[in-house]
């Protein structure tokens, strides 16, 4: 994920997001069973985010939250171009 502002990041997790079910729901209790609801057998989803968007998911609690949602469904995150300050 590479995206210019924070509302361009926004627009594309809410577009994500509504790809999956339940994807909002504050009872995911396992994991495993949400992965299966969402994701066909043997299909994984990663994430790549570089440094600069990231910035933007920690500096907002809203894209923070999607940000986590959507990763619960990845079996990799990967955070490029990412030092600390």
């Amino acid at each position: 994920m590479t995206r210019d502002s924070a509302e361009e990041l926004e627009r594309e997790l809410d577009r994500l997001g509504r790809q999956f079910r339940n994807i909002d729901s504050p009872l995911i209790k396992d994991i495993e069973v949400f992965r299966k609801e969402n994701l066909t057998d043997n299909q994984r989803l990663s994430m790549v985010i570089d440094g600069p968007t990231l910035a933007f998911v920690l500096a907002s609690e809203s894209l923070s939250y999607k940000f986590f949602r959507l990763g619960l469904l990845a079996s990799s995150v990967v955070c490029c171009r990412v030092s600390p300050k």
